[in-house]
């Protein structure tokens, strides 16, 4: 069984002026799936601490899935900081582009360049399509492990998950679908990181 982790990215979750919603919905969503949601992370927007949460995460998951982080704002890091993170450059990617500006002619609203930075893509990771929103989600590859990220708003992370990434790590670990429960078994800090960890029953 493949295991997963969560790493929720943002100041306003951990200051309490926004719950996350998400690590609520995946536990129940990844039951009926042939993967074990392990663990998962809270971390501010700095680079250090996401860096550092990726590095535990990695660790021991197969799969991580960042949430949060990818809006257009000075503050939304995460694209930056994992494209660092994996030796990569970002760079113009007109499939990302042509994405962008359908998404933005389905609320009949034009998109040019000068608007954000949802065209410049990191290179060599493929897009991972938001079709509740505006920006695009990434899928990086490091050996024979998957990294995710999307962006923190409940109703696009959900339909990432289950119409573009669970099948994208289904495909690339030849999974099929099973029903498992889960207990959970601890909470604790370590490096300004909230955990919760899980295990079959």
């Amino acid at each position: 069984m493949k295991k997963l982790g969560l790493l929720i990215i943002g100041d306003e979750i951990l200051s309490g002026k926004i719950d996350d919603l998400n690590l609520k919905w995946l536990s129940k969503f990844i039951l009926k799936e042939d993967i074990d949601l392990h663990e998962s992370l809270i971390v501010k927007d700095r680079r250090g601490h996401i860096s550092d949460a990726l590095d535990h995460l990695l660790e021991s998951c197969d799969v991580v899935i960042t949430s949060g982080g990818l809006g257009p704002t000075e503050d939304d890091i995460t694209k930056m900081t994992l494209t660092e993170y994996f030796n990569t450059e970002l760079d113009i990617n007109i499939e990302v582009e042509k994405f962008v500006i359908s998404q933005y002619a389905k609320i009949h609203k034009d998109w040019d360049r000068s608007k954000n930075q949802y065209h410049l893509f990191p290179k060599g990771a493929k897009l991972v399509k938001n079709n509740k929103g505006l920006a695009p989600g990434i899928m990086f590859k490091q050996d024979d492990k998957l990294v995710f990220a999307t962006p923190g708003v409940p109703k696009e992370f959900q339909v990432m998950v289950q119409e573009e990434i669970i099948e994208e790590i289904k495909s690339h670990y030849q999974l099929q679908s099973s029903a498992k429960e889960y207990l959970h078994i601890r909470i604790s800090t370590h490096k300004n990181i909230w955990y919760t960890r899980r295990r079959n029953i």
